[in-house]
């Protein structure tokens, strides 16, 4: 099977996934050029083996998000698990191969379609910190996401935002037409990291890994830190670190690692 540019998958069980790939389908995205999209019976959790069975040089995967609050939302993140902990899928303390610039550039067109589009109400749009599986795949790969109860999940009006979204990025992704931003890793904030998600939204930079307060709290690994840097799809130019990321100890290890790796720290 050939590699193409972009397979965009989903899970076959998930409304929010079905829902979003049903309308790319409508408009056509498996007619253009190096762009598959596939359906899986699998949890999106252990797509560990996108590798061999669509084969991309990067994967977008449609799904839904759950939350506790139950509030409406539409996110992006990358995968990994910062910590010892792996609940939901793939290895401990290990982080996927993240694409800041198409997961930013996805995020921006997001934030466009939700305030063009008025009968929305108020849904956020915001990055997810790093978590979940899978870790393994060995391309880049981003999550795109609608939470957080099944009222988003499976409404019709969402599903068609998200693929217009996911549509306009791809075409610019095969084409080469990616806007050019700031590649970052990030350390601080909460699971929903505002700080992170405003830099992106404003153009001031494109985050890749995202490690939020919690982890760091949890005892921060320098091999995390250097995955968070070096597992991108493009390099990382710039570390940002919020000030009350961690434990000092914690905020150390971030520095030196990343100054270790001849990347620019800023603290924030």
């Amino acid at each position: 099977m050939g590699l193409s540019v972009v397979s965009i998958v989903y899970s076959t069980g998930d409304p929010a996934g079905t829902g979003m790939a049903r309308e790319l389908m409508r408009m056509g995205i498996s007619r253009l050029e190096g762009v598959s999209l596939r359906g899986f019976p699998e949890s999106v959790l252990e797509f560990e083996f996108l590798d061999e069975r669509v084969p991309g040089e990067q994967y977008i995967v449609l799904s839904k998000h759950r939350s506790s609050s139950g509030r409406p939302s539409l996110t992006v993140h990358h995968t990994g698990n910062p910590t010892q902990r792996a609940e939901a899928g793939g290895e401990p303390m290990t982080l996927s191969i993240a694409h800041a610039r198409l997961a930013g550039h996805i995020l921006r067109l997001t934030k466009r379609e939700v305030e063009e589009n008025g009968g929305l109400g108020d849904i956020d749009v915001t990055y997810e910190a790093t978590h979940h599986g899978p870790t393994g795949v060995a391309r880049p790969l981003v999550f795109v996401e609608i939470g957080s109860t099944p009222e988003q999940w499976e409404d019709p009006l969402l599903h068609k935002l998200v693929a217009r979204v996911i549509h306009e990025a791809v075409e610019d992704l095969i084409s080469g037409r990616l806007p050019h931003c700031t590649t970052a890793a990030g350390f601080g904030g909460s699971h929903y990291p505002e700080r992170f998600t405003r830099m992106a939204l404003e153009a001031k930079a494109c985050f890749g890994h995202i490690i939020p307060k919690y982890a760091i709290r949890e005892g921060i690994d320098e091999s995390v830190v250097r995955q968070a840097i070096l597992r991108n799809s493009e390099p990382v130019k710039k570390v940002f670190m919020e000030k009350k990321a961690g434990p000092a100890p914690a905020r150390r290890v971030i520095e030196k690692a990343s100054l270790d790796l001849g990347v620019e720290f800023v603290k924030i």
